[in-house]
């Protein structure tokens, strides 16, 4: 870039002049611009603003002087140089009176005189120029340097005063020459302790140790950088502070953290004093002496808890543990110390591969898995671990929490078992239900056969075909009434006659009985207790059972060569406890126990044995009823009856009878077979099943009752409820829709106490001691009409 030529503006009214300067100048490069006159010359000057001005004195209009006057005071930088033929030195004064630089006469004979006066005058002017700009410059820096210095000064001043610590200053003797406001939180006045010496607001017991620190700064021997002391405030508190310095060797000097103050005396210091701050940590001390209380808490609990504790670094090496820990993993604390992690949790890498635990918040995030920790002596304990990273010494850590699971898991084993055996239980319960469902429908059923085929068997001779027909039918009703008492039986709703009896000879009985059918290949074996107690049980019920199941051990054995072993022992248990996963309440028990070393069962196939109809044997060989009806017997005997089975090995059924006190047993009836029983009372009769309702009618009617039947109990109570002693005695179905038979005996009765009812039912429902008071008879169908007659003969007689 070409560097701009220096402006000349020449004013003279000789034009042979101002031509003669600009030929020149332009020769030197000068850029140049001419006016005539003094008006002109100060217009150009005031348009263009040339570097340097040649002016003449002597011009019309405006001369020399007046554009000296005018040009020197509105640009007082611009070089003007007078050139003049006047000649007169006095106009030469006046000139540079009135501000020319510097003056040349006319003619000019040396135009190069002219350059080196107009080049001086430039440098004169550039010099002059650049000496100002630097005053201003220099005056802008000190004005900012005050102004910083005035800033800085009030926001120390500020500090001073509204900092918390006490910022003290002390001569050499310990005096104090300087005191904060903050000493006015402690009840003194920065004015009453300056002039003071320290030592006043000192604690006693600490002046030594505060004389020992200046003497340190007297000496230079200065190797203490923070001291706590404590101070006395205006109330004679005590409040702990931590003194803190910093070296200075400066005189005069105030500094916040500074210690001794130095005066340079030549190339030697001499100490003058010392400051620095005063910081009160009474606060810092309490959090300090809580923080190491909660250690101790810490400690305390950790060491009581009853989880297991440990802590490991981010190198995996413990650095904490508990004692609990210790005893479970049967260690030493120092063998767990700096041992690896991994030592006592080899799964801990796996289950936090990808939880980035070091990169948790301490205090906040956790993870919770299940695992193991391994003894001393490799065993595996199942824990809940719980981990989370904290902060201790400004490091960061591992906590994990483990909490020995092995009682829970096994009670949670357990519950699972309970809960199959609750699910088999309900199941049986329901299929229980409806057994007695279809058993109360098949009693209808089997009620009219039985009664007609005792009607019917009146009319034909012993020994014809029709009367042995008969027979054959009265059989076949028989078996199923039979069947249909296995099917009450295992539903648990099959009332049956108990008498107390000794069990080990009713097992004596029906070994003889099974020796007898089984083949000599198989050994009966009997380890038989004759000192247990008896127990309430039904006889032919009890023979069933030990059929039941010995009939399927052998059939277990398959023909082959094998033991069944029976065993009875009387047994007491004295709390309730979970047997097998079964709940046996405390009692004393008859158990029996009966094995085989048979095929055994797997565990899917024991999940259904008591199943009714569930068999496991060809078709045609098995109706399996025998277990489901076993295990109704021994429910409804208060009783307890479990399984274990094994593939090849074996079967053992265990059974559990609860003891009872000897009581008297009731006489069987004899057996009623004709129809010889014979009355003429009125009998209302209620069954809401059609065919039972007119076997009963034909049946009495035959024998001379009078009979008013009603196939629904509303009609046929109306029908009492407005004749109530037009009947001698009632016969009513238990279950009718409507209104029960216990319903409706109840209504009977508040009309007429007296009236007698017999009650039969398919099915057999509870029924409260209130209930029963009101009852005179009750049979479970299949019902004969010899039974019923006899009973009405009973109770009217």
């Amino acid at each position: 870039m070409t560097e701009k030529q220096p402006l000349i503006l020449t004013i003279d009214d000789e034009e042979a002049i101002r031509s003669s300067f600009k030929e020149h100048l332009e020769d030197y490069n000068y850029d140049v611009i001419e006016a005539e006159n003094g008006k002109k010359g100060i217009e150009a000057f005031r348009q263009y603003h040339p570097d340097l001005i040649l002016v003449d004195l002597r011009m019309p209009e405006v001369d020399g002087l007046e554009v000296l006057e005018i040009v020197t005071k509105e640009s007082p930088d611009t070089p003007i140089i007078v050139v003049s033929g006047t000649g007169v030195i006095t106009d030469a004064i006046e000139a540079l009176h009135r501000g020319a630089w510097d003056y040349l006469l006319k003619p000019v004979k040396e135009l190069d005189e002219l350059i080196h006066v107009i080049e001086n005058n430039l440098e004169k002017s550039r010099l002059i120029i650049e000496n100002r700009r630097y005053q201003d410059h220099l005056e802008l820096i000190v004005s900012q340097k005050t102004e910083e210095l005035k800033r800085s000064n009030e926001k120390l001043d500020s500090i001073i005063k509204t900092v918390p610590d006490i910022i003290y200053r002390l001569d050499s003797d310990g005096m104090i020459t300087f005191l904060s406001d903050s000493v006015r939180n402690y009840g003194y006045e920065p004015d009453e302790l300056i002039g003071t010496s320290i030592f006043s607001i000192v604690h006693p017991k600490y002046i030594h140790r505060v004389q020992h620190r200046i003497n340190e700064r007297r000496t230079g021997d200065r190797k203490t950088r923070e001291l706590e002391v404590v101070i006395l405030t205006k109330n004679m508190n005590y409040v702990p502070f931590e003194v803190k310095y910093r070296d200075l060797l400066f005189s005069n000097v105030f500094e916040v953290e500074a210690e001794g103050l130095y005066d340079q005396n030549g190339i030697k210091f001499q100490y003058i004093g010392t400051q620095g701050i005063l910081r009160d940590i009474s606060q810092r001390k309490e959090a300090e002496k809580k923080i190491k209380e909660s250690e101790k808490r810490f400690r305390t609990l950790a060491e009581y808890a009853p989880d297991m504790i440990q802590i490991w670094n981010s190198e995996g090496k413990i650095t904490q543990v508990n004692k609990i820990t210790c005893q479970k993993l049967e260690y030493h604390e120092e063998e767990l110390l700096n041992a690896n992690i991994d030592a006592i949790c080899p799964e801990l890498k796996n289950k936090i591969s990808n939880s980035h635990i070091w990169d948790f918040e301490p205090g906040t995030d956790s993870l919770t898995f299940t695992t193991s920790l391994i003894t001393k002596n490799s065993e595996a304990i199942p824990v809940e671990l719980k981990i989370g990273p904290i902060e201790l010494d400004e490091k960061k850590y591992i906590i994990g929490f483990g909490r020995d699971i092995s009682e829970r898991m096994e009670n949670e084993r357990k519950n699972i078992e309970l809960e199959k055996q609750l699910r088999q239980a309900q199941k049986m319960e329901a299929i229980g239900t409806l057994a007695g469902g279809i058993a109360h429908d098949f009693n209808n059923m089997l009620t009219p056969i039985l009664g007609y085929s005792d009607l019917l068997k009146n009319e034909f001779e012993e020994g014809s075909f029709a009367y042995k027909g008969l027979l054959e039918v009265q059989h076949a009703a028989s078996r199923a009434a039979d069947l249909v008492k296995q099917i009450l039986t295992f539903s648990r709703q099959k009332e049956k006659k108990r008498e107390s009896l000794y069990l080990y000879t009713i097992m004596k009985e029906a070994v003889k009985l099974l020796r007898g059918s089984i083949p000599p290949n198989v050994e009966i074996r009997t380890i038989i207790d004759e000192n247990c107690r008896p127990i309430s049980a039904d006889p032919t019920q009890m023979h069933q059972i030990i059929m039941n199941i010995c009939t399927n051990a052998y059939q277990a054995l398959d023909g082959k060569d094998g033991l069944i072993e029976i065993k009875l022992e009387e047994i007491t248990i004295k709390e309730e406890k979970i047997d097998n996963f079964y709940r046996i309440k405390s009692d004393s028990y008859n158990k029996i126990m009966f094995s085989d070393n048979g095929c055994g069962m797997d565990a899917k196939t024991q999940e259904h044995i008591f199943e009714p109809y569930f068999t496991t044997k060809e078709k045609g060989k098995g109706t399996g009823l025998g277990l489901a009806t076993v295990h109704g017997i021994v429910k409804n005997h208060g009783g307890y009856i479990f399984c274990e089975s094994q593939v090849g090995v074996g079967t053992t059924f265990t059974i559990f009878l609860p003891v009872t006190e000897a009581m008297e047993t009731e006489k069987s009836e004899p057996k009623i077979d004709k129809l010889d029983v014979y009355g003429n009372e009125r009998v209302l009769i209620v069954d809401d099943e059609t065919n039972v309702l007119r076997m009963l009618e034909s049946g009495l009617q035959i024998l001379g009752y009078k009979i008013t039947p009603f196939a629904k109990s509303t009609t046929a109570f109306n029908s009492f409820k407005n004749a109530p002693h037009d009947y001698d005695i009632l016969i009513l179905d238990q279950i009718m829709p409507g209104m029960t038979g216990i319903e409706m005996a109840r209504k009977v009765k508040e009309i007429r106490s007296d009236i007698p009812i017999i009650m039969h039912t398919g099915f057999s429902e509870a029924m409260n001691e209130k209930d029963r008071g009101l009852i005179s008879a009750f049979f479970m169908k299949p019902v004969r009409i010899q039974e019923i007659a006899k009973s009405i003969r009973e109770i009217i007689d």
